[in-house]
């Protein structure tokens, strides 16, 4: 009951905070529930061409899930033409029984301090 009742106070705080931000990708908090080794996908809008991808910020913390990979899709699903975006998807595998949130920072790995964006996955693991 407490962790419920903590989960739906962060929850309304975070989508309070998510609403003030002009990018309409920007602080998406979907909710998944997986059972113990199924796989599931997580799309978020990128653009590649200007050296920005998604990092998972928390991956040594998180116990429940673990990704088998990801990949990049272009708008034009061909080449990457300068300016032009796309999304990264991410596909995860159900680990372990819990709830845990996975955080996403959009950033440019070479930079210190060049994340423009985050996002947050809360994963239910059954």
């Amino acid at each position: 009951m407490i962790k419920k009742m903590l989960y739906l106070i962060s929850l309304s705080c975070f989508l309070f905070v998510a609403c003030e931000k002009d990018d309409p990708n920007a602080g998406i908090v979907a909710d998944y529930e997986v059972a113990v080794g199924e796989d599931f996908q997580i799309e978020m809008n990128a653009n590649h061409t200007t050296g920005y991808e998604w990092k998972w910020t928390n991956e040594a913390s998180v116990a429940i899930v673990d990704t088998i990979g990801w990949t990049y899709e272009s708008e034009g699903g061909g080449e990457m033409i300068d300016g032009s975006g796309g999304k990264e998807i991410w596909t995860f595998t159900g680990i372990s029984k819990g709830l845990d949130t996975l955080f996403f920072e959009y950033c440019r790995s070479w930079e210190a301090n060049s994340s423009v964006d985050t996002l947050q996955y809360i994963v239910r693991v059954k």
